[in-house]
């Protein structure tokens, strides 16, 4: 009887999907043709039981979950359900989020854990499992009682990574009509070892794709003409040469697909930003996350302000890239006033033409696997047994997280009811009222108040990622954005110029000329 494998990812919302699932997928099918394997991908608003009937609709002897993104409670709901239901189906836990599961909530429900890079381990467990046999010790294969950053496993590095398929090349990934965005690795791990992430663990150095397996897999999704590509690689631009050989090649095949990418904007040079701009990169993000060097410092990182202020208006000047800065409250050493100058600092860039980047505010999620989880969870107050966001910490009081999220939402409610004009509004607002641009929001949260609807989104509505809510999404559709001008005028931005501005800016955001003074 073929064995029966399901491979399940929760994604932070319905636009996502886990390309490590698609890719052990690849992985099993290649080496292990005689097994029956199904991916599937829910996003973590569906209710567990959505998920479990979905999952019972073609039962399966093995069922793997990839723990990310903090959804770990979600997934173990979901698994206990299942084991009720299927005692004598085989579940494995993997994913990034694994090294941070507490083995006593393990036990009785999982039966094993890959913990790193998960190819290799799986198939070697699913070798056995099919030949009727228990595997043999692995690495990166444990237990779960023996699961730890150091204890019961050796992480295995592979630096040439082109004997793992290509979920895309192998025709394994079937959801082109689902997902409009598709992700490619062109390299894993990263060269920093940031305390709050997991990126740099487990890997002594980067390790990657041969330019000739990266090429191939971007001309077939080329040729397809997918509508965007996101690239997964923890910096697009590690390497200088590497950087314009994959730029020169995009610009060179490209047949209308858009980009996404994560760069570190300061490393850019010059001729990199207009091969950037040749390209049709639709978004980079870059992570400043602090100007507060001993807090960089602290945190494994560290940035040259100057040279980043100068590259982002190089950015803004000769390329239409959406710039996304981000500015992460809850880093060590961090105070309020602190992210408030990181905000800040964003409001001040602009090319000259008077585009502006993207604000990506968030507040730090500290897993249990990371180092700055390690080093001072006993003087964290966490939102969460297992980690969580920062409430309080020896530079933040909780006031100053009340604080924070008022500034927060106040930005996450213009983001969401102005996603197309948001930058150009809050440059006038910030040129015609002399604020800053944490003064703004701020001043957006204190106007929020003052209404019901406005009150709820505050106060009854966690909406931290407003994109993974579709329902919040029609909620602030049916807002009225004329609320602006009154913002406006209660910040010092009434004049009739200002006015005029900012009322021609809403009428472009809603379509509607009425929104308009002037009109």
């Amino acid at each position: 009887m073929t064995m029966k494998v399901t491979l399940v990812s929760i994604n932070c919302n319905d636009r996502h999907y886990s390309l490590g699932t698609y890719t052990l997928a690849a992985t099993v099918k290649r080496r292990l043709p005689g097994l029956d394997v199904r991916v599937v991908n829910h996003s973590v608003l569906k209710t567990s039981r959505h998920v479990l009937f979905d999952l019972l609709s073609s039962p399966s002897d093995l069922y793997g979950f990839s723990v990310h993104h903090g959804h770990g409670p979600k997934i173990l709901d979901l698994i206990r359900d299942l084991r009720n239901l299927q005692p004598r189906a085989r579940i494995v836990l993997g994913g990034i989020d694994v090294i941070s599961q507490d083995p006593r909530e393990l036990e009785g429900l999982v039966d094993h854990c890959v913990v790193g890079e998960g190819e290799w381990a799986f198939v070697h467990l699913l070798s056995a499992l099919s030949a009727g046999e228990e595997p043999a010790p692995f690495p990166c294969l444990v237990r779960p009682g023996e699961l730890g950053r150091s204890e019961g496993t050796k992480l295995v590095q592979h630096d040439t990574l082109d004997e793992v398929p290509s979920p895309y090349l192998d025709g394994v990934f079937d959801a082109y009509d689902t997902y409009p965005t598709v992700y490619v690795e062109t390299y894993r791990g990263c060269i920093w070892s940031c305390s709050f992430c997991y990126e740099g663990r487990g890997r002594r150095h980067t390790g990657g794709y041969s330019m000739a397996r990266v090429e191939e897999e971007l001309r077939f999704l080329l040729e397809r003409r997918v509508p965007q590509i996101e690239f997964y690689d923890t910096i697009f631009n590690v390497n200088p040469e590497r950087t314009r050989a994959l730029l020169s090649f995009l610009i060179e095949h490209n047949r209308g697909t858009r980009f996404i990418g994560e760069f570190m904007l300061e490393w850019l040079e010059e001729d990199q930003i207009e091969l950037l701009g040749l390209a049709d990169f639709a978004m980079m993000e870059v992570g400043l996350q602090s100007v507060n060097e001993e807090t960089l410092k602290r945190s494994g990182r560290k940035t040259d302000l100057a040279r980043f202020r100068r590259n982002a208006e190089l950015v803004l000047d000769r390329t239409n890239v959406n710039l996304c800065i981000d500015a992460m409250y809850g880093l060590e050493n961090d105070a309020f006033e602190d992210f408030r100058a990181t905000v800040d600092y964003i409001g001040t860039l602009e090319g000259k033409g008077g585009r502006r980047p993207t604000p990506i505010l968030f507040v730090t999620n500290i897993h249990k696997g990371t180092r700055l989880y390690q080093k001072a969870a006993g003087d964290l107050a966490l939102a969460g047994e297992q980690g969580g966001t920062v409430l309080a910490s020896p530079s933040l009081s909780i006031a100053d997280t009340r604080r924070f999220y008022e500034l927060f939402y106040g930005y996450l409610f213009l983001r969401g009811t102005f996603p197309q004009t948001m930058n150009d509004l809050t440059g006038a607002l910030q040129r015609h009222s002399g604020r800053s641009l944490s003064e703004i929001y701020e001043a957006l949260a204190l106007f929020l108040r003052e209404f019901p609807e406005g009150r709820m989104v505050l106060e009854e509505t966690d909406w931290t990622d407003f994109r993974a809510n579709p329902l919040l999404r029609f909620f602030l559709s049916t807002i009225d954005r004329g609320y602006l001008l009154e913002v406006a005028r209660r910040i010092g931005a009434g004049s009739p110029e200002a006015l005029e501005e900012i009322g021609g800016l809403v009428a472009r955001e809603t379509g509607d000329a009425s929104s308009d003074p002037s009109a």
